[in-house]
């Protein structure tokens, strides 16, 4: 959730449930906040997550959690929340996995969010997620490379102004950002129960 006057704060190690929110007001917080909560078949299915996220043009992020050794999966990572995202992990010393449709930008993107990184590392995956075919090869490609993922962070998204389906004959809006993030989600869980203790954040919208 969002908020003129401030943000919503949320530990990361919070007890695993949305009540656990709470607002925090301060001119000098406008963060942006995303949270999710998750059901799978892990021993600690629900999960309130809290992320707080840069506003490059006023503020920064003054959270100082160290993330090294963890492993983020976040998607349309080339450019707004995405990117503003990975750098803020990068700066913690997360392992990056930056996924999106552009191989050239994905990679100038891994470039920014690491120069300033001292422990940041990171792989750069190109997919078309709005397609479930090229959704469940990045996953296996990602799985095969990293291993277990820490945290899946379903950024990708798009508005489409006119109506259209995709080469697989699924609306638009709808395979990318929904399907799409089902899909991934669903791919990766092996490599998400496999973490101490797995998160998948949502990114949406009035949308």
């Amino acid at each position: 959730r969002s908020s003129k006057g401030g943000c919503w704060r949320a530990a990361a190690d919070a007890a695993p449930n949305v009540e656990n929110l709470a607002p925090s007001t301060g001119s000098s917080q406008k963060h942006w906040e995303l949270w999710a909560r998750v059901g799978t078949t892990h021993p600690r299915p629900h999960i309130a997550v809290g992320l707080c996220l840069q506003r490059p043009h006023d503020v920064s992020c003054t959270a100082m959690t160290d993330l090294l050794g963890k492993t983020y999966v976040v998607t349309g990572a080339s450019a707004g929340i995405g990117l503003a995202t990975a750098a803020e992990l990068g700066r913690r010393g997360a392992t990056l996995v930056l996924v999106g449709r552009d191989l050239g930008r994905l990679e100038a993107a891994a470039r920014q969010v690491t120069a300033n990184a001292e422990h940041a590392s990171s792989h750069v995956f190109a997919a078309d997620l709005s397609l479930v075919g090229e959704t469940r090869e990045v996953a296996r490609r990602i799985e095969e490379r990293v291993g277990t993922v820490d945290v899946l962070l379903n950024n990708v998204g798009a508005v489409f102004p006119e109506r259209g389906v995709t080469a697989e004959g699924i609306e638009r809006t709808f395979a990318l950002n929904h399907l799409g993030h089902f899909v991934l989600t669903t791919a990766l869980l092996e490599s998400l129960r496999s973490a101490a203790a797995p998160r998948v954040v949502e990114v949406s919208s009035q949308v």
